[in-house]
């Protein structure tokens, strides 16, 4: 897979998870959850994708990874994973 398809196919992730927040907000009562701004949305799909997949990768495939997500997410900061 190249990285243009790679970057699409983050996009389209992106966009899946931006939707289930969206249904996800409007199927739970509003004083169970706090509202999430797209912007802390963006951070914890970073956060999550980056958590979960890292350590299953190469050192060099893991910089590879990141920069694919960077190229999704261009003005999401990563944060350390501890």
């Amino acid at each position: 897979m190249c990285r243009q398809e790679s970057v699409a196919e983050f996009q389209h992730l992106c966009v899946f998870v931006s939707s289930l927040c969206r249904c996800i907000s409007c199927l739970l009562s509003k004083s169970t959850h706090v509202q999430v701004s797209d912007e802390d949305e963006y951070k914890l799909v970073v956060q999550a994708l980056r958590l979960n997949t890292l350590s299953k990768l190469t050192f060099a495939d893991s910089q590879r990874f990141d920069a694919l997500v960077r190229d999704v997410f261009p003005n999401v900061p990563f944060k350390g994973i501890c």
